[in-house]
């Protein structure tokens, strides 16, 4: 029966997905528990977004590192860095990486993933709902906006 759990919980799926677009479907039906996270050229200059959409989705870590040796940014290769620790579930980590680029770049996601990351680690010193409404607040971009807005009604009602 342990066995049973420990397999099923090493498949399970995790809370977070990279994406290069925003699945129409879940704009529909927003109380997904997934957390996207948006990678693509608009938020990323380096033209091999997709490709480190792909990696960090199959859990790619050493392709991961070998592609971000050549990324010639100093911080699109932290924000990367970062959602790959995030999807790790190393969130102390990440949120440090994290605290070293402004909440507004990358479309405001890094203040959204620094919430996420704080959040995750049960931090109850800060509040969530500000984090994220600040989040919303700052993005230009509408899906970046309905992704704060997401992760704020999550965090509000605890869906």
């Amino acid at each position: 029966m342990v066995l049973t759990f420990l397999s099923l919980a090493a498949c399970s799926s995790s809370l977070y997905e990279v994406v290069d677009h925003y699945p129409e479907e879940t704009i529909q039906y927003p109380q997904s528990q997934k957390k996207f996270i948006i990678l693509n050229q608009k938020f990323l200059n380096d033209t091999r977004a997709a490709t480190f959409v792909k990696l960090l989705n199959k859990r790619k870590w050493l392709l991961l590192d070998e592609a971000l040796s050549s990324m010639d940014d100093p911080e699109e290769k932290i924000f990367v860095q970062s959602i790959s620790l995030l999807l790790q579930k190393d969130y102390q980590e990440a949120y440090m990486k994290l605290n070293t680029l402004p909440d507004s770049d990358f479309g405001c996601q890094v203040g959204i993933l620094k919430a996420d990351c704080l959040y995750e680690l049960k931090d109850h010193t800060v509040s969530y709902q500000h984090l994220y409404q600040r989040a919303m607040d700052c993005a230009d971009d509408p899906t970046v906006k309905f992704i704060a807005n997401t992760r704020y009604r999550f965090v509000k009602y605890a869906y």
